[in-house]
């Protein structure tokens, strides 16, 4: 099984715990079972091509929502395995959607940190979930000077 949790909390309320699996190694036995070698590469290149495309998409999709976020918070990515910091961002209401765009991919790929697409599906739900989470809380979250977001991602 492959797969990943991730599990994200602040210094609000907000709480979130997520999760993602791969019945893979399954799908790849019944497969074996089912042809001859010859016939793998088409089925294998068909069927990945069409897997990539989709989460890509979705992927492509959440990270142009991440780029849109107006609050101002502050942003932790973590190992949840080892406990180090994969990366930090500083989301403001201000900087250009373009250059949100740009400091966030750097600061992913700077990491060193290969996250793929469904971590960053989930990853980029949860942002948005924690910003739908600040403007509809507006007066609670108030309270706090600087909304915090800690995700924790175990491999």
């Amino acid at each position: 099984m492959w797969g990943f949790n991730l599990e994200a909390y602040s210094n609000t309320t907000f709480t979130r715990s997520r999760g993602a699996s791969s019945e893979g190694e399954l799908w790849m036995k019944y497969l074996f079972s089912k042809t001859t070698p010859d016939e793998l590469g088409d089925v294998f290149t068909g069927l990945l091509d069409g897997i990539e495309s989709q989460f890509g998409g979705m992927a492509k999709a959440l990270r142009s929502a991440i780029y849109g976020v107006s609050s101002e918070f502050l942003l932790f990515v973590w190992n949840g395995d080892t406990g180090h910091a994969i990366f930090h961002f500083h989301f403001t209401p201000d900087t250009p959607k373009r250059m949100i765009e740009r400091e966030f991919l750097v600061s992913v790929k700077r990491s060193g940190t290969e996250l793929g697409d469904q971590v960053m599906i989930h990853l980029g739900d949860t942002i948005k979930k924690f910003e739908d989470f600040l403007v509809l809380n507006q007066l609670q979250v108030q309270k706090v000077k600087l909304p915090i977001l800690h995700i924790n991602i175990f491999f």
